[in-house]
């Protein structure tokens, strides 16, 4: 969680179509900022270090990815299960 929110809904039970829309999100702001990153350095202004930044970026989604994905303080109601 972010400093904003003092951790205070860490660990706090969420729907699995929240956790899956919230995916779907970050894969569409990951693509978004791609796509802009190439046209900008394509068309607009040459990046220097275009492919360090590449690489960094991929790197960096795919270990936020492999958290979200390991669910790292999230938990994800199973809406089969009865509530507690």
């Amino acid at each position: 969680m972010g400093r904003c929110c003092d951790g205070k809904n860490a660990f706090k039970p969420i729907t699995k179509t929240r956790y899956l829309s919230g995916l779907i999100l970050f894969y569409i702001l990951h693509l978004q900022c791609r796509i802009f990153m190439f046209i900008r350095h394509t068309f607009i202004k040459k990046y220097s270090h275009y492919k360090t930044l590449g690489q960094f970026y991929d790197t960096y989604f795919k270990d936020t990815l492999s958290e979200i994905k390991e669910k790292k303080g999230l938990v994800v109601k199973n809406q089969n299960c009865p509530k507690e």
